[in-house]
């Protein structure tokens, strides 16, 4: 935990680190440019005395010094990246600790997307804008220093990008209100076309076109070519300066090797200052991404404490009990306090809404209780749910496995993974999911089972924990399962059930809606 808070507060910094090496990195790339043009142009006019070795050795070593600011600039961005995209989602994580998005469309993966455009925001956007900041005025110094041919298209240069940048900025935060709007108006009207699918055979054409993103994508369009518009803009004055400047060099200026300077400088504008045009757009998804997680609709749920299971675990009793609001069968049962209860039926049944009622993610109806104290409706402490379809975050091994950042034993975390047929695993600092490793479907499972299991709930609930395993990773899963239901309740919703596993109860539901038969 002090880890993860000191992680927190340095990633609530600026990089400086980061951003001042990457001003280097531009520096020198910008600097044996100048240094190689001038050595070239000197050459073809030099006498016999002239000085060839220490050009090259001040261009070797200008090389090796952008090499190494290139390399140590992606490594410390890279990793500042990863605490700053870890503190966000803590951060978001901690506000929908008990809660519920009210939303439906605010899915897992563009809650992602936004903590990743966020923390992106440094190298993305402030790393190029500031090197152009930083640079042209130097460029700038040193011409004038020098007496370099050409200097005025440099400070020319310098004023156009800053009016070029600063419509891009301007007109993309225009855009990003836009977006904003569009998108909150999409979100609404693709709810209510989603809630409304019984009726789409009565629907016109035009009322199928509502839940549209044309709107969106048409903005997105002319962001993408914006940022597009904005570079070549910059390329084409650096081009026409370059005209300019040879067009009026007389022959005292092209006879002298230092001129051929600020023509290199300008040619090579959409290398070293090209980047800045994508960096000014890129505020329009800063804003987008930041709106939608401040406006995030939360609602929060109670978490119920189970009194009578605090020193040893009891007994549940169900009386005709079932999720609120749906034609299911309900279930009348004493769940025990230990061991497997298998949760079978056909596709339907309501399986998947029983657990999510008992472990109170779903708002349930009928009785509910332990040694006759009824369970009020919330979330109840210390019971997990694991769903279908698992969540795995584009983050590492370690924040997908801890994402609340608790204290835990590595030695016990390594130990489950390698019992479940992950030991492959083995560095906590390891990419999951987008640019790191992909995971299948029954990885994402076991990867659920193991977050679930570290986290020690009283009562465990796995919604198909077997799908989409090979037979290796069902025993695997299966031999975890039964050790932990020694002394835990761990509830199973499934299709099948594997011969090793040790049923205590069974509950068979039907597929119409009445009381289920309970199988001992």
């Amino acid at each position: 935990m002090a880890r993860s808070m000191h992680n927190h507060a340095k990633a609530g910094k600026a990089p400086w680190l980061t951003l001042l090496l990457g001003v280097l990195h531009a520096f020198t790339g910008l600097s044996i440019l100048i240094v190689s043009a001038w050595f070239i142009a000197a050459c073809a006019i030099a006498g016999v005395n002239f000085n060839y070795m220490l050009p090259a050795v001040v261009i070797r070593a200008l090389a090796l010094l952008r090499i190494g600011a290139g390399y140590a600039h992606m490594w410390t961005g890279h990793h500042d990246l990863l605490e700053r995209t870890a503190s966000l989602r803590h951060r978001l994580f901690r506000r929908l600790a008990d809660s519920r998005i009210s939303s439906s469309t605010k899915l897992a993966e563009a809650l992602a997307n936004h903590t990743d455009t966020l923390a992106s925001v440094w190298i993305a956007s402030v790393s190029p804008l500031l090197n152009a900041l930083l640079l042209l005025p130097a460029l700038l110094f040193v011409s004038v220093w020098l007496s370099l041919p050409g200097t005025v298209a440099i400070l020319v240069l310098a004023v156009g990008w800053l009016a070029i940048t600063g419509f891009l900025v301007w007109r993309s935060l225009v855009l990003a209100a836009s977006l904003v709007t569009a998108e909150n108006a999409w979100q609404v009207a693709s709810t209510g076309y989603l809630n409304s699918a019984s009726l789409w055979h009565l629907y016109t054409p035009e009322q199928h076109h509502q839940a549209s993103m044309h709107a969106v994508w048409r903005l997105q369009d002319k962001l993408a070519a914006l940022a597009t518009q904005g570079s070549w803009a910059l390329q084409g004055l650096a081009f026409f300066l370059v005209l300019l400047v040879v067009g009026w060099a007389d022959s005292s200026v092209l006879a002298n090797p230092l001129a051929i300077c600020t023509p290199m400088m300008l040619l090579a504008v959409p290398d070293w200052l090209g980047k800045t045009a994508t960096a000014a757009t890129f505020h329009t998804r800063f804003y987008q991404a930041r709106h939608a997680l401040q406006s995030l609709q939360i609602k929060s749920v109670p978490v119920v404490e189970d009194k009578a299971s605090l020193l040893k675990p009891e007994p549940v009793t169900l009386t005709r009990f079932c999720a609120s609001n749906r034609q299911l069968s309900t279930v009348t049962a004493t769940l025990p306090a230990t061991g497997v209860v298998a949760v079978t039926g056909p596709s339907g049944a309501g399986k998947s809404s029983l657990l999510q009622a008992l472990a109170g993610e779903l708002d349930g109806q009928g009785g509910k209780s332990v040694s006759g104290q009824p369970l009020p409706a919330g979330l109840i402490a210390r019971w997990y749910y694991v769903e279908q379809q698992a969540g795995v975050l584009q983050a590492t091994l370690k924040d997908n496995l801890n994402p609340s950042a608790m204290a835990m034993d590595d030695k016990a975390v390594t130990q489950l993974l390698h019992r479940i047929g992950l030991g492959y695993l083995k560095h906590p600092e390891e990419w999951l999911g987008a640019g790191g490793r992909e995971l299948s479907g029954g990885e994402r499972k076991r990867i659920a089972l193991v977050r679930a299991l570290l986290h020690q709930p009283q009562t465990l609930l796995l919604d198909e924990p077997f799908e989409g395993l090979d037979r290796f990773s069902v025993n695997a899963v299966v031999s975890l399962i039964n050790e932990y239901a020694v002394y835990h309740r761990v509830i199973i919703a499934t299709h099948s059930l594997p011969e090793p596993l040790h049923v205590t109860q069974a509950i068979v539901l039907d597929s119409v809606s009445g009381d289920t038969q309970k199988v001992v």
